[in-house]
């Protein structure tokens, strides 16, 4: 951290902002609450039931176009 209280970088903010809005939200088995993770190449998202403590579902991107390369990538 920075100044006292102040979040020095990207990743502090993002863990501040995460837990400010945590704070508001909660997901249940018939609302469950929908987590999304950007990273530079890849997104993944979630399905979480807070009340059992469970991940109901997951999808990632991962696996999309995997193995194709077009002659500019290459």
């Amino acid at each position: 951290m920075g100044r006292i209280g102040i979040p020095k970088n990207r990743a502090e903010k993002r863990v501040r902002r995460h837990l400010r809005v945590r704070k508001a939200v909660q997901g249940t088995a018939e609302r469950p609450r929908l987590v999304v993770y950007r990273s530079l190449k890849h997104i993944t998202a979630q399905l979480v039931d807070d009340d059992a403590a469970r991940t109901l579902a997951t999808v990632t991107s991962t696996k999309v176009g995997e193995g194709k390369k077009s002659e500019k990538s290459l």
